[in-house]
C-alpha cells in the first residue's frame, strides 16, 4: 500500500448520502460533499414509521446547518467542501 500524486476525474454525484435506524431506534444521517466547494442543500426526510416530532438531533461533525422536525425531518445545510456531514437524532 502506498501514496500516489496521480489523481482520476470520475463522473459521479458531488453529494453522498444514508440515513439509517439503529435497534435503539435512534436514527443517523450522513451527507459527504466530494465537490471542492461548499454545497447547500435541503433534504425532507419521510418515514411513516418513524416519528421525527419531539425527537432531539445534535450535529456530530460540524456544518452550517437548520433542522426542523414539524412531522418530517427537514434539513438545510451547508456542506463544507470535501467533508461529512453526521447527524444523530434520538
Amino acid at each position: 500500500i502506498g501514496w500516489s500524486e496521480r489523481t482520476y476525474q470520475v463522473k459521479t454525484q458531488a453529494i453522498l448520502a444514508t440515513a439509517y435506524r439503529a435497534e435503539d431506534k435512534s436514527l443517523g444521517v450522513i451527507l459527504y460533499n466530494l465537490d471542492e466547494k461548499p454545497r447547500r442543500i435541503k433534504v425532507d426526510c419521510q418515514d411513516i414509521d418513524f416519528v421525527f416530532k419531539n425527537r432531539k438531533f445534535r450535529v456530530i461533525y460540524p456544518a452550517d446547518i437548520k433542522i426542523s422536525t414539524d412531522g418530517n425531518l427537514l434539513l438545510d445545510i451547508m456542506l463544507p467542501a470535501q467533508c461529512p456531514v453526521i447527524i444523530e437524532g434520538q
